[in-house]
């Protein structure tokens, strides 16, 4: 079985985690079609399941461009393919992300009764504020990195380095998810989230030795447009 079948199904794999971990924590919208919620209750818990699949596609499409010369050099998946494979991951990951922090901001402004615009700043006081200005960060650093692909803004190595920034905001991901998510710590997103660190990490070495391995300290593929 080649690399890119693997893929397929260990992200296929993966996905079920979502929505099991979300279930079990009480994602019966009927519920709350019966019972009296507190305001904004059904747009926050949406967006508890939105935020999971974000993490998801992000990942898959960082794992994607970490291991992109395997994927495109070692099998029959041609670098073509792989372009479009990524730039639709990239747009799911950037949809569900726009909708876990809408889905977020509507409930909590619907709770206070005011509207919670400040929650798109990354930086804030106390404890939950600081780690829900995590999330707020990583959301802009992908918004920049998918941006300047999208618009070809800069210069090929400067824009390739701007969308590397996807990767920074990940790891702000994962400490914005950990500290404030009981999702990330139940179910089986325990288990996804230990899957996708470690084939991250090992992604990231990878990649790391063909660079060093590459003439020059580079490699043929960093001036194109995807990492």
């Amino acid at each position: 079985m080649n690399l890119p079948i693997v893929l397929v199904l260990v992200a296929a794999g993966m996905l079920v985690a979502p929505i099991q971990t979300w279930l079990m924590l009480g994602g019966d919208l009927s519920e709350y079609m019966r019972y009296d919620t507190l305001p904004g209750q059904v747009p926050y818990v949406l967006s508890k399941l939105c935020a999971l699949f974000s993490i998801e596609f992000v990942w898959l499409q960082a794992l994607l461009g970490l291991l992109r010369r395997r994927l495109t050099q070692g099998s029959d998946l041609a670098p073509a393919s792989w372009r479009r494979l990524h730039g639709t991951l990239g747009l799911a990951a950037l949809a569900a992300m726009a909708a876990h922090v809408l889905l977020f901001v509507v409930g909590t402004s619907l709770r206070n009764r005011v509207a919670a615009i400040d929650l798109f700043l990354p930086w804030g006081h106390g404890a939950y504020r600081t780690w829900v200005a995590f999330g707020a960060a990583a959301m802009w650093l992908i918004m920049l990195g998918a941006a300047v692909q999208l618009w070809r803004l800069f210069r090929p190595p400067a824009r390739l380095w701007l969308h590397r920034l996807v990767l920074v905001a990940l790891m702000l991901v994962g400490v914005h998810s950990l500290a404030i998510g009981s999702e990330s710590r139940s179910g089986l997103m325990t288990w996804a989230y230990g899957a996708m660190a470690i084939s991250l990490g090992m992604a990231a070495l990878d990649r790391f030795f063909v660079w060093h391995r590459g003439k020059g300290g580079r490699c043929r593929d960093d001036a194109l447009p995807s990492p």
